[in-house]
């Protein structure tokens, strides 16, 4: 991840995100880890600048 200077300031932003299910449902199957998975890689592609660092998906 790099960082990005402007005339008075450098910056470098991170997010970390997290999903909990409604009720605490039990739907993070394998099946739907994997095309979540799919889903978030591909839409990372698509946003110039954007990195991915790591992720991860815990059992419910």
């Amino acid at each position: 991840m790099e960082v990005i200077f402007s005339s008075h300031t450098a910056y470098r932003l991170q997010y970390h995100i997290v999903w909990v299910c409604k009720y605490r449902r039990r739907i993070l199957k394998p099946g739907v880890r994997d095309y979540l998975h799919k889903v978030l890689l591909g839409l990372l592609r698509s946003m110039p600048g954007v990195e991915l660092e790591m992720i991860g998906f815990d059992g419910d």
